[in-house]
């Protein structure tokens, strides 16, 4: 058995390099020394990893390895289908927050004493924690352990095991210690239960998209969903028209909780109706896709979705098809990159008063891609202040595409990649004002940024 996982592995991280290799545009950049060095080191390290594997859980961990090491969230690898067995739990989780790990979540009924929520976990089975998810759990999950969201992933693995994301060896961690609210250490024994309570316990609730007017004059928008279907759609255009009706409104906040990306079209459309002419120029940067044959059956699936669910007078549409045109022509040409280029908006200028208040963004560690890009437009408007939580962070390659491996894992991968961004790789946005709280409790969120964020602010310059 153990010959045949490991070939598993070995088939599944050599046909991934081999897309790596056809579509990624990181291939075609020299200077992007990160991956240039992952690209060939890390191929070379997963590959001997893989002649150790001898289950399922370290064929699949050995493949991580290798996605993970390019560090980037639209790089990497998922198993779909249910749990063949429930998760192991320790009876309790901790997330990162404000710089430390606290307990989020803990039992409500366990074979023995567990710490309480709050408690701060400073160590397990003698090592510190920055050290275990440094060299057990990060090499196979994700390596960017200068992030937030990054060290809350990486943290759930510290009391749960679950067989979609193994780790090379479980961890069974025996005995951690803490420190509790009134700074007492605290230790407490491990007993870890075929439990899904842990995993339930972390469920995220994603605000619904919308406009609510908080006082007179303040107003909150939800804009926490930049991927629309039918339905969505509707309501969204319903959205637009009331933010365009905001023009002289004191104060909006723009809410970007349980926002995690998706078509940064529906962003710029959201701000364009609030700011009107007073729009942010578009930065310098371009956009060039990496020409191949998984990027082009990747635009044509993608038309096809456009198609059926905004038709084919859409901008989104026009887009998709004028890119995939495009891209046919240069593969024509021989050519590796083709630049993306912007498809002219049909629709009028949206007229009225621009808004010119004062203006919050308020963000969580789930922020990326789409929504990063979101908040870039944002807070390059003098004045504008972020509040919550520090963001996810992404790298200059974005727009990804789905690809089954041998073993019928499934991978995604980037296609295009951003030139002159200001933004840089793996930098996440933080904010002025952080939310020392819970950022999924809407009601203590909106009340702190009306008591506290909003009277120290000043209005937006839109000149």
């Amino acid at each position: 058995m153990s010959s045949n996982w490991s070939t598993v592995a070995a088939h599944d991280i050599a046909r991934a390099h081999e897309i790596v290799t056809e579509a990624h545009p990181g291939v075609l950049d020299p200077t992007d020394r990160v991956f240039q060095q992952w690209f060939t080191q890390g191929y070379q390290e997963a590959m001997e990893l893989a002649r150790h594997a001898d289950s399922e859980g370290k064929a699949l961990a050995a493949l991580r390895f290798y996605t993970a090491g390019y560090r980037d969230g639209h790089l990497g690898v998922w198993q779909e289908g249910q749990a063949s067995a429930l998760p192991l739990w320790a009876g309790w989780t901790v997330q990162r927050r404000d710089g430390k790990y606290r307990v989020v979540a803990r039992a409500t009924d366990w074979p023995i004493e567990v710490p309480e929520i709050g408690d701060e976990l400073v160590a397990c089975d003698g090592r510190s924690v920055e050290d275990l998810l440094a060299s057990k759990v990060a090499p196979f999950v994700d390596r960017r352990v200068n992030l937030e969201a990054s060290l809350s992933r990486l943290s759930l693995h510290l009391t749960n095991e679950w067989s979609q994301e193994m780790l090379w060896e479980p961890l069974r961690l025996k005995h951690c210690e803490f420190r509790s609210a009134a700074k007492d250490v605290l230790r407490f024994e491990l007993s870890w239960q075929a439990s899904a309570e842990g995993f339930r316990s972390l469920t995220r609730v994603t605000p619904r998209q919308g406009i609510k007017q908080l006082q007179p004059g303040i107003y909150w928008i939800h804009a926490s969903n930049f991927m629309l279907d039918g339905e969505d759609l509707l309501s969204f255009e319903m959205l637009l028209n009331a933010v365009r009706d905001l023009g002289d409104a004191e104060a909006v906040v723009l809410d970007a909780r349980g926002n995690n990306g998706g078509n940064s079209m529906v962003g710029n459309r959201l701000l364009a109706a609030l700011l009107k002419d007073a729009m942010p120029t578009s930065s310098t940067a371009k956009a060039y896709w990496r020409v191949s044959s998984v990027a082009r059956v990747a635009l044509e699936a993608h038309k096809a979705a456009v198609s059926q669910v905004e038709g084919p007078d859409s901008r989104t549409y026009k887009f998709m098809d004028a890119l995939l045109s495009n891209m046919n022509a240069a593969a024509a040409r021989h050519q590796t990159l083709v630049q993306q280029v912007s498809v002219p908006d049909d629709e009028p200028p949206e007229g009225g008063r621009p808004f010119s208040g004062k203006l919050v963004l308020v963000t969580d560690s789930y922020c990326a891609s789409a929504c990063l890009d979101f908040a870039d437009s944002v807070l390059s408007i003098p004045g504008t202040v972020q509040a919550g939580s520090v963001t996810s962070a992404d790298t200059r390659y974005m727009d990804i595409s789905q690809v089954s491996l041998p073993s019928g894992v499934n991978m995604w991968l980037p296609l295009k990649v951003w030139k002159n961004r200001k933004r840089r790789d793996n930098e996440p946005h933080v904010p002025k004002f952080t939310f020392e709280g819970d950022l999924n409790d809407t009601v203590a969120v909106q009340a702190w940024v009306i008591d506290r964020v909003l009277p120290s602010i000043t209005k937006i310059s839109t000149k």
